[in-house]
C-alpha cells in the first residue's frame, strides 16, 4: 500500500514540476526544485 501512495505522490509532484517550469520558465529553478523534492522523499 505504502508503494502505491509513494507511486501517487511521485506523480503529483512531476504535476506540480512541471507546473512551476510552465510558470517561471526557469530550467535551474526546476532542476534544484526536483533535485531537493528526491533527496528529501528518500528521508520518508
Amino acid at each position: 500500500m505504502a508503494d502505491l501512495d509513494k507511486s501517487h505522490l511521485r506523480d503529483c509532484i512531476r504535476h506540480y514540476i512541471d507546473l512551476v517550469k510552465s510558470i517561471t520558465n526557469d530550467f535551474d529553478l526546476t532542476m534544484d526544485l526536483r533535485k531537493f523534492i528526491v533527496q528529501n522523499m528518500d528521508e520518508v
